[in-house]
């Protein structure tokens, strides 16, 4: 079997391998080798396939079909090819879907037969809300949850929070072992609502089986405290420390003497579903939009010389960004438009402020709640009361 017979692939995805390898190789070459590849996997029963539900299956029941090819990205992770099934007729069994870095093939595979929050992996969407339900009942009081928006999950942003900071912590080194090698223990940055102690997660650790590769993930997760002496003991006396994200105080706090360079095109036209819908309601020319924006920067630049905490850090990317409230009309309290993103640019004698993108207020609210628990008026304008 051939991978033209097998699957129908776009010249794109060659395309696509070249530039995140950064192989220096011509489409043609990278083609060639992605056939033998194909040719060796096939050979070798090393093809993985999965359901809609279910990790593992056989090539007769799967709806999607996997290639690990022997190319990496730049952070050194293979890249894989994602096929689905084809509907057309006369034509190969597969066609090529997408190409993913294998920590997002894994994380989707994980993702369809679990619920998923960080690495800490559920049965059932159930059993993960329960999870946040018991934390949130421990942590000390705060809103966790949006006004104006709707979520499957009962507390999205304390999912949102939990996932980052695992994440971070994972990166840090800062998940525990158990002594004996079966638990895994870290620190939430919560702290309980009686006696400020700091709130944990202990889980245990499990595998989980990947087209033969065994992936480690958190399973049957608890929240304990601090001074639980059968966990300390477990982990020889040692304590999880919380997530670090900035070094100097002067990294999270805006400077608004910096010029912003903003991508206009991505901000209004390709983000443009992020701006309130009685603004972009087809009546309103881009332009006119982006004079407003314009017309309402240095107000806010000028606001925020008064009082810092006007524009808010975020972590993002393994960076620290700004979020600034902006107002499209006369108005400057209340919940905003959006919120413009702001990332640091040194390339420069003068450091200068990128504008991004932009995020609702709901979206800027999850960001910013990673670095510490905001504040602002603007930002909490969104959650419920």
């Amino acid at each position: 079997m051939d991978l033209s017979s097998f699957a129908f692939v776009h010249w794109s995805y060659y395309e696509r391998i070249r530039e995140a390898s950064n192989c220096g190789q011509t489409t043609d070459k990278i083609r060639e080798t992605i056939e033998n590849d194909f040719r060796i996997a096939y050979e070798t029963d090393k093809i993985g396939y999965s359901g809609v539900r279910k990790i593992n299956t056989y090539a007769s029941q799967a709806e999607i079909a996997w290639l690990r090819t022997t190319y990496k990205n730049t952070d050194g992770d293979w890249l894989w090819l994602k096929f689905e099934k084809n509907t057309k007729q006369n034509a190969q069994e597969w066609f090529c879907a997408n190409l993913l870095s294998q920590k997002d093939v894994y994380r989707e595979l994980i993702c369809s037969q679990f619920y998923v929050i960080g690495e800490i992996i559920f049965q059932d969407a159930g059993q993960g809300y329960d999870f946040l339900e018991e934390l949130q009942s421990i942590a000390q009081p705060e809103e966790w949850k949006y006004n104006d928006y709707t979520s499957p999950t009962n507390y999205p942003i304390l999912k949102s929070y939990i996932e980052h900071t695992y994440n971070r912590l994972k990166i840090e080194g800062k998940i525990l072992e158990s002594n004996d090698g079966t638990q895994c223990l870290f620190n939430t940055g919560l702290l309980d609502r009686d006696f400020l102690l700091d709130v944990y997660v202990l889980c245990s650790k499990t595998e989980i089986d990947i087209f033969g590769d065994k992936y480690i993930c958190c399973a049957n997760p608890r929240v304990v405290l601090e001074n639980d002496m059968s966990t300390i003991r477990a982990f020889g006396g040692r304590s999880p420390e919380i997530a670090k994200y900035f070094e100097t105080i002067d990294q999270v706090i805006f400077n608004p003497d910096l010029e912003i360079n903003m991508n206009w095109r991505h901000i209004f036209i390709e983000r443009a579903d992020r701006i309130p819908a009685e603004i972009r309601d087809g009546k309103t020319p881009i332009k006119e939009i982006v004079q407003k924006f314009k017309g309402n920067e240095e107000n806010i630049k000028k606001l925020a010389r008064r009082n810092y905490k006007m524009v808010v850090p975020q972590y993002y990317n393994n960076s620290i960004q700004f979020l600034m409230p902006i107002y499209l009309g006369t108005e400057f309290s209340g919940k905003p438009d959006f919120a413009l993103v702001l990332s640091m640019d040194n390339s420069t004698q003068v450091p200068f402020y990128r504008g991004t993108t932009i995020l609702t207020v709901e979206m800027a609210y999850q960001n910013a709640r990673l670095l510490a628990k905001p504040d602002n008026p603007w930002l909490i304008s969104s959650l419920k009361q």
